[in-house]
Order: C-alpha cells, then structure tokens, then sequence
C-alpha cells in the first residue's frame, strides 16, 4: 500500500487517517498459526488533498532480546 500512496505514484494525493488492524497468533505444541485483516473506507478517513505530515515510521528490529505478550481478552 505504501508504494501505491507515494507521490510519485499519483498526481492525486491520497491521505489516510484511519485503519483497522487485528491480527490473530494461535500458538500449541503442534506450531503456531498467524491470521491478519486490515480495514478502512472513506467513512474512516480516506481524503484525496490534505497537508497533514505523518509522523516517521519506527521500526523494529528483533535482533537482541525482547517481550512478546499474548493478552486474552475476556
């Protein structure tokens, strides 16, 4: 999708505000199984022109030790 919302991709520019994201890791001592879905419409906050500057991505590296947690909701 990044590459799609580029400006050189498109003379129109195209801002987004708003996306769903869930994603789903099921893990037993037979493997783990990942799932993922994304969403967003124009309801969410889809705009053709906009000034808004997004902030620098961060990006994670998982080359030294670090938590992951599973929380379960209830």
């Amino acid at each position: 999708m990044t590459e799609m919302v580029k400006d050189e991709a498109t003379e129109v520019r195209i801002y987004v505000d708003n996306v769903i994201h869930k994603a789903v890791i099921e893990m037993n001592e037979e493997g783990t199984v990942a799932a993922a879905a994304v969403e967003s419409d124009d309801t969410m906050g889809f705009s053709l022109y906009n000034d808004y500057v997004p902030p620098k991505p961060v990006d994670f590296v998982a080359n030294h030790p670090f938590g992951f947690f599973i929380i379960e909701e209830t």
